[in-house]
């Protein structure tokens, strides 16, 4: 699963991050199948309409969802409560755990930049850093 960040970074040529996020999502897609959910489209969005305006943003997230390689996972009320529960226990932010929990539910790792958020989890989860090399 592609975390926001590692979205941004690729949709944001002038981002000092691009080239290394093009570069790893390439390298990531060998192994690992693309997948993102609301809330993950909706972050990014909010972070494309305050940098490059409403009709960008509303262009490159249909661009997105219509390329064919990411997967538009749906969450369902099972993964919710169960990502509520997490963000519980493991003092996460409610987008954070809903992103790990569907991971988790869907057998997929995650890409990100922020592997704090989700180090906690590690034993549950897969997780891959934009940094590792």
């Amino acid at each position: 699963m592609l975390d926001t960040n590692i979205l941004i970074f690729a949709e944001l040529e002038n981002c000092p991050e691009h080239s290394i996020a093009v570069r790893k999502h390439l390298q990531f897609a060998k192994h690992h199948r693309f997948a993102t959910n609301v809330v993950i489209i909706s972050e990014l969005f909010h972070f494309l309409q305050q940098n490059l305006g409403s009709e960008i943003a509303a262009e490159r997230i249909s661009d997105i969802l219509a390329g064919g390689s990411i997967e538009f996972l749906d969450i369902g009320a099972a993964t919710l409560n169960r990502a509520a529960k997490l963000a519980r226990d493991f003092r996460m932010q409610i987008n954070d755990a809903i992103i790990a929990q569907q991971a988790i539910d869907t057998g997929v790792a995650i890409f990100t930049d922020d592997v704090r958020d989700f180090s906690k989890l590690r034993s549950i989860l897969q997780v891959y850093s934009l940094r590792q090399d």
